[in-house]
């Protein structure tokens, strides 16, 4: 009885002799490893990820799709181009800010820029027809249309914010040139420095105007008018209004934020 009761006690102290050099050794593996940089990227939802899709998935969803179909297909009209979001400056982001500018027209505001979070734009807009579930997909948050009136001290620390974050979708009017540590080198509005005593307008959403991601200054705004309509909405009734007229989607890369050393 008491050999075996010695054996056990060797085995038990091996054991734990054992976890606890196996503790150690995960713990030493552990301090050999450290996160260096984060690399994010979009990934589309299309058949191209699965070619042989489970077939009871499919007949179970197949009775949905009819109706997100006639969601998702009506026609909202056409895109000169194949736009993609980025920074410092993208085609999606300048056509996106645009549209806010030209439908804050539409409400009878005169806005001096177009502001919209690059972030934000979740897809990208297809060349020739471009359906409902097209803008859904670029769109796809519950963000309504939003004006502020902002004090020029204020628009100042805006810029900033755009600078420190690498940029963001900006209307046509504005020249912004940031360094690449973020920095503001200057920022002209229609050709203007920035009057630290003017009020300007900004067509944006409501998200960023709240501060979010980034943008603080924007919570400092005089005056906010968040309209019911959403962001998504704005872009359709955008393209709609270019259809009617015979026109397309189109932006180009104009140097609205240019980054240097």
């Amino acid at each position: 009885m008491k050999r075996h009761l010695i054996l056990l006690t060797l085995a038990l102290l091996t054991l734990s002799a054992c976890h606890t050099s196996h503790q150690a050794q995960q713990a030493g593996t552990q301090q050999h490893y450290s996160l260096r940089t984060v690399s994010p990227c979009r990934i589309e939802v299309t058949s191209a990820l699965d070619s042989r899709p489970l077939q009871a998935a499919c007949d179970f969803l197949r009775p949905y799709q009819a109706g997100v179909d006639s969601l998702q297909r009506p026609y909202i009209g056409r895109s000169a181009q194949f736009m993609t979001p980025g920074r410092p400056e993208s085609l999606l982001s300048n056509w996106v800010a645009d549209a806010l500018v030209a439908e804050a027209e539409q409400l009878g505001y005169k806005a001096d820029l177009g502001l919209c979070n690059v972030g934000g734009l979740r897809s990208a807009m297809p060349q020739d027809t471009v359906r409902r579930g097209d803008i859904i997909a670029i769109s796809p948050f519950e963000n309504f249309f939003t004006i502020l009136e902002m004090q020029g001290s204020d628009m100042l620390r805006l810029m900033q914010n755009i600078a420190a974050v690498h940029g963001e979708g900006v209307s046509h009017n504005l020249r912004l040139v940031i360094t690449k540590d973020g920095r503001v080198q200057s920022a002209t509005i229609a050709g203007q420095p920035i009057d630290p005593e003017r009020t300007y307008t900004i067509a944006t959403l409501d998200y960023l105007a709240d501060g979010n991601d980034k943008m603080t200054a924007l919570k400092d705004s005089r005056q906010r008018t968040v309209t019911e309509v959403p962001v998504r909405d704005v872009l359709m009734n955008h393209l709609r209004r270019l259809d009617a007229a015979g026109q397309m989607a189109e932006a180009a890369i104009e140097g609205r934020i240019v980054e240097v050393e």
